[in-house]
């Protein structure tokens, strides 16, 4: 497959106005029961629920979709107010199980998320501006579902 360069050139000048302004869109305050029509026609969505043992099984057997829905403590009262905002330059992420932060960008670019679907990609994160879960990769480790964990948050996420 061959990328000739003004092709490039131009999929970039399409991509960073939008980008630009998608950066520059303030943080939206997560509600729970509220679907939020993004850009890139998608919806996400968070609600607050009991996790009992049921669930807890569910989640360790692994039955979740990363792609559309993450499950998320919050049992710590910086977690109880999330946000919704865009990819930002130098954004790093820790997901649940990995040895530690790296880049989002390099995340997506492994994972061969194209530049026209990382534009357009919701980003949950705290009042402390970490980032929770990114859809389509695993909530982040200080997030993650513990022992201790009475209350989650489940998000979720359609592209329409």
């Amino acid at each position: 497959w061959e990328v000739k360069i003004e092709d490039a050139v131009r999929i970039q000048m399409r991509a960073e106005p939008m980008e630009r302004f998608l950066n520059e869109t303030p943080l939206t305050r997560l509600l729970e029961g509220v679907d939020y029509y993004l850009p890139g026609h998608s919806i996400m969505r968070a609600d607050a629920v009991e996790v009992d043992s049921s669930l807890r099984e569910r989640l360790s057997r692994g039955e979740v979709d990363p792609q559309r829905e993450a499950w998320v403590d919050l049992s710590e009262s910086s977690r109880k107010t999330c946000y919704l905002r865009f990819r930002l330059p130098g954004d790093r992420y820790h997901p649940m199980g990995a040895p530690g932060s790296k880049k989002l960008k390099d995340i997506l670019g492994q994972r061969k998320i194209s530049l026209s679907e990382r534009i357009f990609l919701p980003i949950v994160s705290n009042v402390s501006n970490s980032i929770i879960w990114v859809p389509g990769l695993p909530p982040s480790e200080e997030a993650r579902i513990r022992e201790s964990t009475n209350v989650a948050l489940r998000l979720t996420y359609r592209i329409l």
